[in-house]
């Protein structure tokens, strides 16, 4: 029953058995740090005692929701829905940037930044939302006074006479501006967000409409050696770690021999991925299929 919602055509329930086989390796340590990373923190328990300042709460529902984009991204990767795994994928870059723009240094005053920015941006999307759909019970009262509140934190450090867009464009915090002080990470991070946005709000329909392997053909391609299903993984492994070091380090939670060694299995994970050609992989393969299919033709 479970298979139902992975195809909606019976072959492509072989090429979702080859994806999982052919990148075995990379769903293996995607696993491996999902499992350590939930014993950090076992999501749904008690929260220890010692975590009850405003930074840690904050920053704790941020490592919550990269687990749950990490989890969600190997299983559109296993599905052969890479695309869709790197629209998730950017919204785990957003979240991991704000943990580690938060967690690095002055944090109280960066959460306070954060949250401000928050709620002065979020105002509209929020009543629209609720007038829409009233019964999500959004409080609207609470949210024109924490815009209200937002708008006088900003005018406080910017002056008196700054104007609503003039703090939206220049000074309200976002996920860019909090990874840019993190140097490699920050070139990842642009890298990847400007090309993965271009296929999230529809812009590069070149990534869902192949053409070309199969005369008089349109089709959506799924196959195991698809670039993009090892491109996903390995990052996201990459930045989802991250998350969880920092939250490790922050809470002194004594896990550093068990991440000590998953960090080893990454990083030959990460080194191994940029030595092969999986473009040329990747081409072999499509050949493979297109001639299977071309035979049922």
């Amino acid at each position: 029953m479970s298979d139902i919602y992975d195809s909606v055509d019976e072959k492509d329930n072989q090429i979702i058995a080859d994806i999982y086989s052919e990148n075995a390796i990379y769903f293996k340590t995607a696993m491996d740090l999902l499992k350590t990373s939930y014993t950090i923190f076992p999501l749904g328990g008690p929260v220890k005692s010692s975590i009850n300042s405003s930074v840690d709460k904050a920053l704790l529902a941020l490592y919550t929701q990269s687990f749950r984009l990490f989890r969600s991204i190997i299983v559109l990767c296993k599905s052969g829905l890479a695309l869709e795994a790197l629209i998730v994928f950017r919204s785990l870059l957003e979240n991991t940037a704000y943990l580690l723009y938060i967690s690095d240094k002055d944090s109280e005053k960066r959460l306070e930044h954060y949250l401000y920015s928050r709620d002065l941006s979020n105002k509209v999307a929020r009543e629209e939302f609720s007038n829409y759909f009233p019964q999500s019970k959004i409080d609207l009262n609470q949210v024109k006074i924490e815009y209200e509140n937002a708008f006088r934190y900003f005018k406080e450090k910017h002056g008196e006479h700054i104007t609503i867009s003039d703090i939206k464009k220049n000074y309200t915090l976002n996920a860019y501006k909090a990874i840019q002080e993190f140097g490699d990470l920050e070139k990842i991070y642009k890298t990847f967000h400007r090309y993965i946005s271009s296929i999230g709000h529809s812009e590069n329909l070149r990534e869902f409409i192949k053409t070309g392997y199969i005369p008089n053909k349109y089709f959506l391609e799924l196959l195991p050696s698809d670039d993009k299903v090892k491109i996903c993984l390995v990052y996201a492994i990459m930045w989802h770690f991250l998350a969880m070091q920092k939250l490790n380090e922050l809470f002194d939670i004594g896990k550093n021999k068990i991440i000590g060694d998953l960090e080893k299995e990454v990083d030959i994970l990460f080194k191994n991925f940029r030595d092969i050609s999986i473009s040329e992989n990747s081409r072999k393969t499509k050949e493979v299929y297109v001639r299977r299919e071309i035979k049922k033709e």
